[in-house]
């Protein structure tokens, strides 16, 4: 038999535990960071650090913290809070203890392919052209904001804007424009030509000649300082071919009589027009 003095020892130590467990601070919110997830590839993880705070914003460091997943088949969660993503998607992790509940927005997209048009790009020198470039998930949606990193092998013959996409010839000469996102590569085969010219003049504006007479067109392309642009590929062309045609080396032949107009131009957009009168 218990002595008196032994009983009361005991109450007091029993009323002292009770008054300790009923004056703990009770949980009243969670604080998770990072506030938010996106994983792009199926072996990136995210680790969510999760606190329990009371509402004098307390941390209680014994809190018992539980992670869930609102659909694992997008994003799994570890009972510490480690978040992978498996599929492309949106979902939220739930921190809880007790009642008190915290949600993480995660959306996974998952890198799959990297695509870039044109694959093949021919510039002028100083010109500038556009590459797109687009990442997809393996559903072969297009992924919003993707980070694409781009490099060009030699800038000294193009160079690329990684903001825009758009490449700009600096000499001529053959570069390689790499594509990367995360694990993924594309590549952009570039060839830049000399600049064109700045104007193109024919030795005569107009000609007249009879049906059945030709005449060749003589062409010369100037730089924008006058002087003479060798090795520019002309084009020609007739705007009346029942009138006067019009051969690929500039040789005019008169069909019938009448006018027409004979355009020459090159790849770059310059253009020259000899006025001819067949007789």
């Amino acid at each position: 038999m218990r002595s008196p003095r032994f009983q009361s020892l005991t109450a007091v130590a029993l009323v002292t535990g009770f008054g300790l467990s009923a004056c703990a601070p009770k949980p009243s919110k969670i604080d998770v960071t990072p506030a938010k997830v996106a994983i792009n590839g199926t072996d990136e993880k995210a680790a969510l650090k999760a606190v329990a705070k009371s509402e004098k914003g307390e941390e209680i460091k014994d809190a018992k913290l539980t992670f869930a997943s609102g659909d694992a088949n997008v994003a799994a969660v570890s009972p510490t809070g480690e978040v992978s993503g498996k599929k492309s998607g949106t979902t939220n992790i739930t921190v809880a203890v007790g009642e008190v509940k915290a949600n993480v927005p995660v959306t996974v997209a998952l890198y799959s392919t990297i695509k870039a048009e044109p694959i093949d790009l021919s510039i002028r020198v100083s010109e500038s052209l556009p590459v797109k470039a687009a990442v997809q998930d393996e559903t072969s949606k297009d992924i919003a904001d993707a980070k694409i990193e781009w490099k060009s092998s030699d800038e000294n013959i193009a160079k690329v804007d990684a903001a825009t996409g758009n490449v700009t010839g600096v000499a001529a000469g053959n570069a390689i424009l790499t594509l990367t996102a995360k694990k993924l590569t594309a590549t952009v085969n570039v060839t830049v030509a000399a600049a064109g010219p700045a104007a193109l003049a024919v030795e005569a504006a107009t000609a007249e000649f009879k049906a059945g007479e030709s005449f060749k067109i003589n062409v010369k392309a100037t730089d924008s300082a006058g002087a003479e642009v060798q090795g520019v590929a002309y084009t020609f062309a007739s705007s009346d071919a029942a009138i006067a045609t019009v051969s690929p080396d500039g040789t005019v032949s008169g069909v019938a009589k009448g006018a027409a107009k004979i355009t020459v131009s090159e790849a770059g957009g310059k253009t020259a027009e000899v006025a001819v009168t067949v007789k």
